[in-house]
């Protein structure tokens, strides 16, 4: 498979190299080889991508390359317009099944400087709007329903394409990535696609200012430009869930992906390219590839029976219109210019916990912009002796290679069960099969990137240092890429750095409980400065409910685990930071309730 890439950087409708000029290596973690170079977003590029962001949302109208519309007859034949300053600048032709070059059949001199070339149409696929010149929220929300839905369907046309990418890009495995990381990513801006015309406020009775009366509404409104900061485990999934909620309320978007794992977000971006919103909404996209191309082995389609995808997907960018999101890859510098920047409105972050106190911090000084704030965990999860016992464990610890923001951190297994529990884990670990992450066999890819792979190995040795029994693991497999072995670790007692700290890995760290001391299992648990997820197994549905109670978290999973819905509500709580990503409360987060009364 050829997948073809813009290798300069967008801003606000034209491809430009990044400011300064400066690139760096995008990482293969499967064999450490480099798949391509990125651009390095300095501060002016951010500050560029941040002022486009502002004129689609405050002005809604086209970059200073004009308007274009594109018209189509009654007998098949596609007219198109290039409108500057109002006026006619180029006018183009061609039938309607013609696949040859639009052809220049007038334009207007006065519209480019002298010696200049004629000013071409920047994207030949957008259609006629009935925007018009009106601004980006008052019709946002209602035209990207629409987009939305075209989107996600784009998505999944295209999801054995974008499973390999993400597979290449972070080592997810082929199969996990094309059902989670590109089927929650179609799940979810096609839900929110659907929320944008029920977006309401409502009526409110109040006391009357007799002998006249009163009437009082709520409008729901979009923020402005909002800023998005998301990481590396997820690169795809994580783009859906803050930008389809962000989008869906009528906002522009600014997005700043993990430095590590760039590639796969771009395909996603041209894919929103290819959803032709109006070119009265200039959306500018920032693209950061260096190379043109590069090529990987399609186990699934050997034969290349989608050659019709693969050539869109290679194409979109020439057939494209736009819509109103940045993209600014760079680590630090970036995300701080993003929380400091005074015309960002909203910011939402996924990351570490110390990370998200320094961006709090920055967007209170700057300009007071709202913040939701998704970050660490130690998530606990309770194994009763009642239980099912082949259904626990597992799954919640190494999914995704435990690159996993809700992964079961620390489990707490009933005494009368403990031996038995371990031996089955390590007995299933022994099962799965180690290797690349395109062969569709592999249960167990490698680790996002060289630095992680490092700091797992050593949150391992720290373990043993402490005391803790290692069981199984706790070594790099001896092949090129950054690939660990799954690691088990018991006698975990509550001091212990493994009982207190995530280790965003690979790594089970089980400590044991009494029997039936289901109080002191709980306090433990919660002892803890972390609370975005949990779960428990037991088939006592009274015990079940009575933790879900008590359970300091933001989720609480009941006999299964990573189990996420685009409907249900998913964030934190104590150090794990607070606002919602998916379901109808997600979209609080990008809209703000403005209160109406009149006197008649």
């Amino acid at each position: 498979m050829m997948v073809k890439m813009p290798y300069q950087c967008f801003i606000n409708g034209q491809f430009t190299d990044a400011d300064d000029g400066k690139t760096y290596d995008t990482i293969n973690p499967t064999d450490g080889s480099t798949i391509c170079k990125v651009s390095y977003a300095s501060l002016a590029d951010v500050d560029k991508a941040v002022a486009a962001a502002k004129d689609a949302f405050e002005n809604g109208r086209a970059s200073s390359k004009g308007k274009l519309l594109r018209l189509q007859g009654l007998k098949g034949q596609e007219k198109e317009l290039l409108l500057e300053s109002g006026k006619i600048c180029s006018y183009r032709r061609k039938p309607h099944s013609s696949g040859g070059a639009w052809q220049l059949l007038n334009h207007s001199p006065s519209a480019r400087e002298p010696g200049n070339p004629i000013p071409q149409p920047l994207f030949p696929s957008v259609h006629q709007s009935s925007v018009g010149a009106s601004q980006w929220p008052l019709t946002g929300q209602a035209q990207w329903e629409s987009k939305g839905t075209r989107l996600a369907d784009l998505l999944e046309e295209n999801q054995e394409e974008l499973a390999t990418i993400e597979a290449l890009d972070s080592g997810a495995v082929y199969t996990l990535a094309l059902k989670t990381h590109i089927g929650m990513s179609v799940q979810t801006f096609r839900y929110f696609a659907g929320w944008c015309d029920k977006i309401q406020g409502s009526t409110i009775p109040i006391n009357q200012a007799r002998p006249n009366r009163n009437l009082t509404f709520t409008k729901k409104e979009p923020l402005g430009v909002c800023a998005i900061i998301i990481p590396w485990n997820y690169p795809l999934m994580m783009l859906a869930w803050k930008s389809a909620a962000c989008l869906a309320a009528g906002n522009t978007l600014v997005l700043k992906p993990a430095q590590c794992i760039p590639v796969a977000r771009q395909v996603v971006v041209m894919k929103i390219h290819k959803v032709s919103v109006p070119m009265e909404i200039t959306v500018w996209l920032y693209l950061q590839f260096k190379t043109g191309s590069f090529i990987v082995e399609d186990n699934l389609n050997p034969e290349n029976e989608r050659p019709k995808a693969r050539a869109a997907q290679c194409d979109v960018l020439r057939k494209a219109q736009h819509r109103s999101s940045g993209i600014v890859p760079k680590s630090g510098i970036a995300g701080q210019r993003l929380s400091e920047h005074p015309d960002i409105r909203k910011l939402g972050f996924t990351g570490s916990t110390p990370i998200g106190k320094q961006i709090m911090k920055s967007c209170a000084v700057s300009n007071l912009k709202k913040v939701s704030l998704e970050l660490g965990g130690k998530s606990p999860l309770i194994i009763f002796n009642d239980c099912e016992l082949d259904k626990a464990g597992m799954g919640a610890v190494f999914f995704n290679k435990g690159e996993n923001c809700i992964a079961a951190g620390r489990l707490f297994v009933e005494e009368s069960i403990h031996d038995e529990f371990v031996t089955r884990v390590v007995e299933e670990i022994k099962k799965m099969k180690i290797g690349d992450p395109l062969d569709r066999s592999t249960d167990h890819g490698p680790q996002n990137h060289k630095a992680h792979l490092e700091k797992l190995l050593q949150y391992c040795e720290t373990g043993v240092k402490e005391g803790a029994t290692l069981v199984y693991g706790g070594r790099q497999v001896q092949r090129p890429g950054f690939f660990m072995e799954p690691t088990v670790f018991t006698d975990v007692e509550d001091h212990m750095y493994l009982a207190k700290e995530e280790s965003f890995g690979p790594i089970m760290v089980i400590s044991k409980f009494q029997n039936g001391d289901i109080d002191g299992v709980l306090q433990r648990a919660n002892n803890t400065e972390y609370g975005l997820a949990s779960g428990v197994f037991t088939r006592d549905i009274n015990k079940a409910m009575y933790v879900s109670e008590k359970l300091e978290a933001g989720t609480v999973f009941i006999n299964t685990y990573n189990k996420t819905d685009v409907a249900a509500p998913f964030g934190g709580v104590k150090q794990s930071g607070f606002g919602k990503d998916l379901g109808e409360e997600a979209l609080n987060e990008y809209l703000k309730t403005k209160t109406v009364t009149l006197e008649y």
